[in-house]
């Protein structure tokens, strides 16, 4: 009787510890997923570029500069209006390589 009383003892102690230890274990790996989760989507939602007009050209700009960091020899006269249209009021752009994809449309 004295051993089943102990064996009950250690199993319940055992069985106490192991569950704050998942616990402890779940919600550490939790934070980290949310974290890393909440990082990635900040980067892929943050405008790095935005592609408009700039004096009639396909111009690049970073950042949300009033500047173009680059303008390119196509002209919107020779675009479709709708592409015109978007580059006058702005496509922003999340990513270089959507960026690279556009330009491809714009100036070939």
């Amino acid at each position: 009787m004295r051993f089943f009383r102990y064996s009950l003892f250690f199993a319940l102690i055992f069985s106490i510890t192991f569950f704050s230890y998942s616990l402890v274990f779940k919600s550490y790996i939790g934070n980290y997923a949310n974290k890393n989760n909440h990082q990635a989507t900040t980067e892929s939602t943050s405008a790095i570029y935005t592609l408009s007009e700039y004096k009639g050209r396909v111009a690049v700009f970073y950042n949300n500069n009033s500047s173009p960091d680059e303008i390119y020899d196509s002209f919107l006269d020779s675009l479709p209006e709708d592409d015109a249209i978007a580059l006058k009021e702005g496509i922003t752009v999340f990513s270089k390589e959507e960026l690279q994809q556009l330009l491809e449309d714009y100036t070939s």
